[in-house]
């Protein structure tokens, strides 16, 4: 750093020196021709402040010194030529405007990919040449939100992303190409594609599992001495749908994956120092960019899937085609606006949304489009006017159409200032513009079509975690009966099997049944990492069953045995187990009082996102989650394990109990072959 600074300030001496010897100096060597055209020419070179333009001042008008005799003609075209080439070839690499790459999608694949997709990037970019020998410091300031609709068996889809970019400006793009790169890394993601500002996807294609929105509507930009200040506003919307809107409106037949919508500003001031080539240009402020929000969708995305588990490829019978949307909305003829997307996907035959201005208050639009709509055959569903977010909801059998306002953030010159103002003088400022309309169509699957692909996937066979992902499409009937047997039928191996089987056992008025099963799903949940993960389901169905204060009912150790757990006490040595990934090895033991304790060895795979590192730095980890359970807390601890001989190693104990009921459990894990782990657990004492 304080070589750059020391290069910086010798350089503007040198500038400056040189530019008292062009206004002192009478003649030059004749590039031009020996009037003021080379005068001139050497102080256009001035003007862009740059060292290697500079460089050429040196060579060329300093060193080479004016003629005193006629120059042969062939000697002075060859030097001519050299220099004029030289202040060219600098002024197109450095100095030329920056222009946005090529406006083409582009999509990458990410390592869950089963076939690589050929990146459609701009070649134009690959060849730019990208130099810079700069000193460049900033600050971000970054909120986000987050909301999160989603049923107990819903699970998070992640295969494909997009990234539609609403800015033009450089930077930004830079950012969106970044910030794909960074998305690929994760380790479920199967393609990201890119769409620049100015495209989109092609309509009636299929719609992606994850959408991210980016735009800057707050870029400036302050030149400096070598160098420049920006203050830039960037937001950046990712949801599973884009533009949800300001409520959330379910008939029952959603698709069994988690709605959600995270929203991130930041607020990027930085300064930049030193000399770049025009490829090179806001590459600094696009890296800043694309860190935080790689750092904050990357992080936020992990979590997801941690949470409620990936969800495996939906089955044909579920993906039905485009149907094409007859254009009947009038306000839409009216303000003759593009769709922002129209699309396909999982249970929905055509999700359109498109977005235009109306700036009359918003109760007084939705009232007007609500006659209007009325007259198509659009039926009264929900028309919230009250509160900062009126909503208009209207049904047309299986369509499905809302109306909002997107909301306007607070503006860019909004910080925390304080401006002392006359107030009789200053005049009131104009309020801000509203913010546009969006108009979002659904249209799913009917009941009738969506029994028919439950049927379908019924009769092929699915394994017990998909039949738990669509057990709240398994509505009625023989349907319902048939999804009944499939699940009683297939051993249960998680807290969620057991409430469902706790659901089923009730339905059918089975109480002793359904209460056992129930016990069982709080035992399962004690090897779970959040203790509390099905806490609010549990004590809700006990209510339903009239089991009070079921969290202090005792459990037996017959319950545990009967879900798989060792019993500690009663083996004479170690306990053993292979577990794959995402398994458990639980075990138990009982203490003088009865009280039962239970410890348990998982293997997970996790990534992390270290402080000061790129997202693209994102590795995985196979870790040891060390889980114990007692009456009076628990603990949960993950040990990373290291590799030793070319085996994956971990080890660790557990200290369970108080006083004379403190026992040691030693625990030993390795890696086998076959991608499996074997685990011991050792009483010690």
């Amino acid at each position: 750093m304080f070589f750059l600074k020391l290069l910086y300030w010798g350089y503007l001496v040198i500038w400056t020196g040189a530019l008292i010897h062009w206004l002192r100096r009478k003649g030059f060597y004749p590039i031009l021709g020996r009037g003021w055209s080379t005068r001139i020419l050497w102080l256009v070179t001035f003007v862009f402040l740059n060292p290697l333009l500079t460089l050429a001042y040196l060579l060329f008008g300093v060193f080479l010194k004016p003629p005193a005799m006629p120059i042969p003609p062939g000697r002075r075209r060859w030097v001519s030529a050299s220099a004029l080439l030289y202040i060219g070839l600098v002024i197109v690499v450095f100095e030329r405007p920056v222009f946005r790459s090529d406006k083409r999608p582009v999509t990458v694949s990410g390592p869950a990919a089963t076939n690589a997709v050929e990146s459609k990037a701009d070649e134009r970019n690959k060849a730019s040449f990208n130099a810079q020998a700069t000193e460049f410091r900033s600050q971000v300031q970054r909120s986000s939100t987050a909301t999160k609709f989603n049923a107990n068996s819903a699970r998070f889809a992640c295969g494909t992303l997009h990234i539609r970019n609403e800015s033009e400006h450089p930077a930004v793009e830079k950012a969106g190409r970044l910030l794909q790169e960074s998305l690929s890394r994760l380790p479920f993601v199967e393609t990201v594609t890119y769409f620049p500002a100015g495209t989109a996807p092609e309509t009636g294609g299929m719609l992606p599992d994850v959408t991210v929105m980016l735009d800057c509507p707050e870029f400036k930009e302050e030149f400096r001495l070598l160098g420049r200040h920006v203050r830039a506003q960037v937001r950046c919307a990712v949801a599973r749908t884009p533009m949800q809107g300001n409520s959330h409106v379910s008939k029952g037949d959603d698709p069994p994956l988690i709605d959600f919508e995270m929203k991130t500003e930041l607020e990027l001031e930085s300064e930049m120092r030193g000399v770049e080539s025009a490829s090179a240009k806001y590459g600094n402020e696009a890296k800043e960019i694309a860190k935080e929000l790689g750092k904050e969708i990357t992080q936020k995305l992990l979590d997801y899937a941690k949470e409620h588990g990936l969800a495996p490829r939906p089955p044909e019978s579920l993906m039905p085609p485009y149907e094409a949307f007859a254009d009947d909305l009038p306000f839409l003829k009216a303000h003759g606006v593009p769709s922002v997307v129209s699309g396909h996907g999982m249970m929905t035959k055509n999700l359109t949304i498109w977005r235009f201005r109306d700036d009359r208050p918003t109760t007084q639009v939705l009232a007007a489009l609500s006659d209007s709509l009325a007259a198509a055959g659009w039926k009264g569903v929900s028309h919230d006017t009250e509160g900062d977010s009126p909503t208009m909801c209207r049904e047309r059998g299986a369509e499905t159409l809302m109306v909002f306002r997107e909301r306007n953030e607070r503006p860019f010159s909004a910080r925390q200032t304080i401006v002392w103002t006359d107030p009789e003088a200053e005049a009131k400022p104009a309020p801000p513009r509203p913010g546009p309309l969006v108009a979002r169509y659904e249209k799913r699957m009917s009941h009738d079509e969506i029994t028919s692909a439950m049927t379908a996937l019924l009769d092929s066979g699915p394994d017990t975690e998909t039949l738990l992902m669509y057990a709240p499409l398994m509505w009625h009937g023989e349907l319902k009966r048939r999804w009944e047997e499939a699940v009683l039928s297939r051993p249960a191996q998680n807290a969620d099997a057991w409430l469902q089987l706790t659901q089923i056992w009730k339905d059918r008025k089975r109480a002793e049944q359904a209460r056992d099963a129930l016990m069982k799903a709080r035992v399962m949940a004690q090897v779970e990492e959040d203790y509390n993960y099905r806490h609010n389901d549990i004590e809700r169905m006990a209510k339903e069953l009239g089991i009070k204060d079921v969290s202090k009912a005792p459990l037996d150790a017959e319950a545990f045995q009967e879900c798989g757990f060792a019993d500690l006490d009663e083996t004479s040595g170690p306990v053993h187990g292979v577990i794959a990934l995402g398994e458990a090895l639980p075990c138990f033991l009982r203490g003088k009082g009865g009280e039962i304790t239970v410890c348990a060895v998982k293997i997970t795979q996790d990534y992390f996102l270290r402080e000061g590192e790129q997202p693209e730095a994102l590795t995985p980890s196979v870790t040891a989650v060390f889980i114990d359970r007692e009456s009076h807390g628990g603990s949960t601890s993950r040990h990373g394990g290291q590799v030793r001989n070319g085996v994956w190693q971990a080890e660790g104990s557990f200290d369970l109990g108080l006083g004379e009921d403190r026992r040691r459990i030693a625990a030993s894990i390795r890696g086998l072959e076959d991608g499996r782990f074997e685990v011991t657990l050792t009483p010690v004492d």
